[in-house]
């Protein structure tokens, strides 16, 4: 039976169903959507669910017939009694067929059929009634209004019940290269495009920065993901500045004097003045000569008294550095749909990177942004560095990385080689740090 779809595509979850991960395989025949998750039951904790070990053990929730819409569950799998309801429910229903639309459209192009025809192919496969005109099921929801399917507002639907906000501009969708690549199982890194959210200026009792902090990421507008292989060569570096700063003595009682001044503590400035040593009066006046003629206090007191003022010299905290990142990855295409996902790779990243013009040319809005991560087994890499929300400052392509002009029939190139370079927008601070048990930023 040939299907559309697989463990490691079109992965989506519920937060009232544990944040489980579930799929969709889809019959390319008749239809018939099989629910699936990539979970099983937690021989340790009752009702809990684990990650399994491969799709032979993935726990099959139950089938739709794209006919009827009836949501048929599996015996004996393990499915919980909320799973039951839930994808028994019509939310649930349609939630799962939109879902599957897009796993089936994005099947049939990979496999180079075109997106117009693929997009009328998923519309008569998973919506018969809607192809036909009819509703003759009861099947309420409206997919599309004509046979090319537009699969971004499907999108919405689905990244809406996660929380994320979409935009109405083309959505990437989920790239991965190689095809190969077993996201569940192997160690990845995943490029999050998102929609930049500039910091807005406010003060309140509990923000008195007068900048509030960055918008989270359930409420900005996902644009798409790249899961690729982790290169070789990562690392991270954090830094922040010190430098050499000096305060001589004089300078460090006239700041003293200063202050009491600004706290209108004038008998206390009175009384300094009177109780100093000779020696700090000799440094003041040195300072006020330096004031009245220009010449150089430490020069001064040198030439009349044969010694220089103590620097006190200190090496002082500066502020925060921002950290940057660069990846190279080579990439060598082995058929015609991975040279087609690798250009859409490419273009991912040289679109996602650019500026946008507004009003007419007037404004540039700023380029999107990135997320970044280390991903084991599906979950967030402990043991590799985190990244903030990054900006994406350089992306180069070498299209001869062996030396050499070579493509293969229909022009693509037989490898390409991806370098980046992105910069973190946030400073990291102490309080990043809230899990004793990952390395953290």
């Amino acid at each position: 039976m040939a299907t559309y779809g697989s463990r490691d595509s079109g992965n989506f979850s519920y937060s009232h169903l544990k944040n489980c991960p579930y799929y969709t395989k889809i019959d390319s025949i008749t239809g018939e959507i099989t629910l699936k998750s990539t979970t099983v039951a937690d021989p340790n904790i009752e009702g809990a669910y684990v990650p399994s070990g491969s799709e032979s053990e993935d726990r099959e929730i139950g089938t739709i017939d794209p006919k009827t819409g009836v949501f048929t569950a599996t015996e004996n799998s393990g499915t919980s009694a909320d799973e039951g309801n839930f994808f028994s429910s019509p939310e649930g229903i349609k939630s799962v067929k939109e879902s599957a639309t897009i796993v089936a459209n994005k099947s049939q192009q990979a496999l180079g059929i075109d997106p117009s025809t693929a997009s009328a192919n998923t519309l008569e496969l998973l919506w018969p009634n809607k192809a036909k005109g009819t509703n003759e099921t009861g099947d309420s929801s409206n997919p599309a209004a004509n046979t090319n399917m537009n699969v971004n507002e499907i999108a919405n639907n689905i990244f809406s019940m996660f929380g994320i906000k979409k935009s109405n501009k083309p959505d990437w969708g989920d790239l991965v290269f190689p095809e190969a690549l077993r996201t569940s199982s192997q160690d990845v890194i995943k490029f999050r495009q998102v929609e930049f959210k500039p910091r807005k200026f406010n003060v309140s009792s509990d923000n008195i920065s007068g900048i509030e902090a960055r918008a989270g990421m359930n409420s900005r507008l996902a644009k798409g993901s790249c899961t690729l292989p982790i290169p070789g060569g990562i690392s991270d570096q954090n830094s922040v500045s010190w430098g050499q700063q000096t305060m001589t003595s004089a300078q460090a009682a006239a700041g003293a004097l200063a202050s009491k001044a600004l706290e209108g503590d004038f008998k206390g400035i009175e009384g300094a003045l009177k109780d100093n040593t000779d020696a700090i009066k000799k440094a003041v006046k040195a300072e006020v000569i330096q004031a009245a003629t220009g010449t150089d206090s430490a020069q001064f007191l040198a030439r009349t008294e044969g010694v220089v003022m103590n620097p006190n010299m200190e090496l002082l905290f500066g502020g925060p550095e921002l950290r940057s990142f660069g990846f190279t990855f080579k990439f060598s295409p082995r058929n015609a749909r991975e040279g087609k996902m690798l250009i859409d790779i490419i273009r991912f990243f040289k679109m996602g990177m650019a500026p946008q013009k507004q009003s007419a040319g007037l404004y540039l809005k700023t380029p999107f942004t990135w997320m970044i991560q280390y991903l084991h087994e599906g979950k967030e890499h402990k043991y590799l560095n985190k990244f903030k929300e990054c900006a994406l400052q350089s992306f180069s392509v070498n299209y001869t990385p062996d030396g050499n002009y070579s493509t293969y029939r229909d022009g693509i190139m037989t490898a390409y080689e991806l370098t980046m370079s992105f910069g973190e927008l946030e400073p990291v601070f102490s309080t990043d740090y809230n899990d004793s048990q990952s390395v953290g930023f």
